[in-house]
């Protein structure tokens, strides 16, 4: 596949530009074409590094079961109370953030790196490891929050760690942020992800084994976490916005505030791939997008 009077990283990036060419003039083969040569160079360039979320993930569920979380969790919470907004990356979770953060009571703390490295730290479920988590946890949320009762961490890798961080923080919310995975696993295919923290996001297989891993835990959390965990469906939130954004601020329990439906007003950085969506507001015309490349999907959509 490769051109070698090219270098294989221009070769990706003419590949990612050819592709959204091609697809905004309406030829969806060529354009998967062109993604799929793409994505092919970048698989060569990485090896044979694989991702292995299914295990780490029931490896996980094992250990954080519904008595686990309940018998450790804390019964003092810290004074600052955390939103986590967890799911899949090209789910809608920066324009979810951003409608939360628009809020006047909450201050978002974005792709936050702390909450991940300290709770990778005390994995383990033991009375000692949730205290000293509790407390490194409660100190950086009130350095952090600028006086705000009310933050919201959007690093999407704190999903695996919802029922440490809900023992740890027993007044945290966390919102699950869903989307139909065709939509999920061919924007992800299309868009250039860190190679390093993402292998999966190259070929339509391991994307479909990935989403299935995640979707499994992302299970395993609902049967556990009850109300602490709210559910988000994107297609909803962008075909009837007023009545989601309500009903999303009401089941974080704060009061309703009209800004919360202008989150293309919102001042914070956005630093993911989604600053366009963000920066529009809420809209719907990528919704069914993936219809458009539905016969390519089918490796993906029969997994």
């Amino acid at each position: 596949d490769k051109d070698a009077s090219i270098p294989g990283r221009s070769q990706v990036d003419l590949g990612y530009a050819l592709s959204k060419s091609l697809e905004d003039i309406g030829e969806y083969k060529e354009a998967f074409a062109a993604i799929s040569k793409a994505n092919r160079i970048q698989k060569l360039e990485l090896g044979d590094r694989k991702q292995r979320a299914a295990e780490r993930n029931q490896f996980i569920a094992r250990m954080w079961d519904k008595d686990t979380i309940q018998g450790l969790k804390r019964s003092n919470a810290p004074a600052v109370k955390c939103v986590f907004v967890v799911g899949m990356p090209r789910t809608g979770s920066s324009l979810t953030e951003a409608i939360i953060g628009r809020h006047p009571m909450v201050y978002d703390l974005g792709e936050d790196q702390f909450t991940i490295t300290s709770v990778s730290r005390f994995l383990k479920p033991t009375q000692n490891n949730i205290t000293e988590l509790a407390k490194l946890l409660g100190d950086h949320l009130r350095t952090r929050s600028r006086g705000h009762p009310v933050v919201t961490d959007k690093h999407l890798g704190n999903a695996p760690y919802i029922g440490p961080l809900s023992a740890a923080l027993p007044n945290a919310k966390f919102v699950l942020v869903r989307r139909n995975p065709r939509a999920i696993c061919l924007s992800i295919f299309q868009n250039r992800f860190n190679t390093f923290g993402h292998a999966y996001a190259m070929d339509l297989e391991d994307l479909a084994h990935h989403y299935v891993a995640f979707d499994q835990l992302m299970t395993h959390w609902k049967s556990v976490m009850g109300p602490e965990l709210i559910e988000v469906r994107y297609e909803d939130l962008v075909t009837d916005p007023d009545y989601q954004t309500r009903k999303l601020i009401a089941d974080l329990d704060l009061p309703w505030d009209e800004a919360c439906l202008s989150p293309e007003k919102s001042t914070s950085a956005v630093r993911t791939l989604s600053i366009g969506q963000v920066r529009q507001g809420v809209y719907d015309s990528s919704r069914d997008r993936w219809r458009n490349y539905e016969e390519e999907l089918q490796p993906l959509i029969k997994i």
